[in-house]
């Protein structure tokens, strides 16, 4: 069975009044959302992804892609797409297949990776895009202890580290109201 519609009359018109308690609430709502847009995660702008010379990983994958939303790239001959791409790219170890829409390209060395995802002509070509997996290049660090009343971006400013700072996140703490609303609680921990 159906959910039944409440049918209107077209002359009736129903106004709501407002309350001064019903004002303060929605204060309160912004107050909220500045302090949502507070805790947001602060990301470096012009960072981009890439091996370093020095890894001392022994694979180095980049991860392809098809250009167009939700069109499966695993679906083309593998065979043809590995030989056009040891064509144009040197160094390739071997191809796997990660899923239906997501191919790894396994390379020999860091240098020749990079190399990979700064042909721009080849990828264009294909339809493709690059990417390299966040576990062979970065690091996750957590700091607790952190006042609440600093924003992330603040957070950012004062951090000092011989290694380049990517992202600052506060983790969140899920909470419920006395009305049953979830909301996110800030707590003093921040993963870099």
């Amino acid at each position: 069975m159906g959910k039944r519609k409440k049918k209107k009359l077209p002359e009736e018109e129903v106004f709501e009044e407002t309350t001064e308690e019903e004002e303060v609430d929605t204060s309160t709502d912004e107050d909220s959302e500045k302090e949502q847009r507070k805790y947001k995660p602060y990301f470096v702008s012009d960072y981009s992804r890439r091996y370093p010379e020095d890894s001392v990983l022994v694979d180095f994958v980049v991860f392809i892609e098809s250009n167009e939303e939700k069109k499966p790239i695993g679906t083309r001959d593998m065979m043809s797409l590995s030989t056009h791409i040891k064509r144009f790219n040197k160094g390739i170890k071997y191809l796997q297949s990660m899923n239906k829409y997501k191919i790894g390209v396994h390379f020999e060395k860091p240098s020749l990776a990079n190399a990979f995802l700064n042909n721009v002509t080849f990828l264009n070509e294909y339809q493709m895009k690059a990417s390299i997996p966040a576990v062979g290049t970065e690091i996750t660090g957590v700091i607790t202890n952190v006042p609440n009343n600093l924003s992330n971006s603040r957070i950012f400013a004062m951090l000092t580290t011989y290694r380049k700072i990517i992202c600052v996140k506060r983790i969140m703490r899920k909470r419920q109201n006395d009305a049953g609303r979830s909301f996110l609680q800030p707590t003093g921990t921040v993963a870099i």
